[in-house]
């Protein structure tokens, strides 16, 4: 029981790029794709996190763990903003979310993405 295989931080590795994500499949089909909360599927290069694999945006870490409040894993701050497909180097860490517990900015960024979806012209009629 528990955790067997995890991909580490310090790791270079990650879900393989020849791989596509149900995000990459639904992005294609037209729909609005965003990821909240843990990735932890690798990151040792921009074209392994979330906004290169499918996803419109990114709220949260790319680890496997972090602390609630601070946000920080083994001393580093691991708290993302990425806003856009293959944002790289313009994704922006989400330093307004220190101090704040995980959940509750999960749910903020949640409930925001769902309003905006539905009150935006461009994504109203969109899936």
């Amino acid at each position: 029981t528990g955790i067997n295989n995890w991909i580490p931080n310090q790791d270079s590795y990650g879900l393989p790029l020849k791989d596509k994500t149900i995000a990459d499949l639904l992005l294609q089909n037209g729909y609005e794709t965003h990821a909240i909360g843990k990735w932890h599927a690798g990151f040792y290069k921009w074209s392994f996190t979330p906004t290169y694999r499918g996803f419109k945006s990114f709220y949260g870490y790319y680890g496997g763990g972090e602390d609630y409040f601070t946000h920080k894993a083994g001393g580093y701050f691991d708290f993302h903003d990425d806003k856009g497909i293959n944002c790289s180097e313009y994704c922006n860490p989400a330093t307004e979310a220190y101090g704040t517990y995980s959940a509750q900015a999960f749910t903020t960024r949640a409930e925001e993405i769902i309003t905006n979806h539905s009150t935006n012209s461009d994504t109203k009629n969109k899936p």
